[in-house]
């Protein structure tokens, strides 16, 4: 059986060629057995919006912003949900998740803007 890091030297080669399908396979093969593991989830996610499957993509990174809050990395979550809402600044619940995580960090300002904006969204 192939190792973590094997596996995903492969990815980035198969990435590297443009095989995105064959890297994504790869990538479903790999969190069989690393479940939420949300660097693996980040980086399908990439893969995801570079082969253009932008759905698909922000699922994976919504994955990985679930699973950085679980591990109680709250940066690495806030950066993930930006990252959802570059690509689509309508996904309204990114916004009240970033209020909670803001808040977690001991951010109540942020996270009251967060939050504001969320309720604005939501009145929409």
């Amino acid at each position: 059986m192939a190792t973590k890091g094997r596996v995903e030297q492969k990815i980035r080669e198969l990435i590297r060629k443009g095989k995105y399908q064959e890297a994504i396979s790869e990538y479903h093969r790999l969190l069989e057995t690393h479940l939420d593991d949300p660097e693996l989830l980040n980086n399908m996610g990439d893969t995801y919006r570079v082969a253009g499957l932008i759905e698909d993509a922000i699922i994976s990174y919504e994955q990985a912003m679930l699973a950085y809050e679980k591990e109680s990395l709250y940066n690495n979550a806030i950066a993930i949900g930006n990252k959802i809402l570059r690509i689509e600044p309508d996904r309204v619940e990114i916004y009240n998740q970033l209020g909670k995580l803001y808040g977690e960090l001991g951010l109540p300002l942020v996270a009251m803007t967060s939050l504001i904006e969320y309720a604005n969204r939501k009145r929409m």
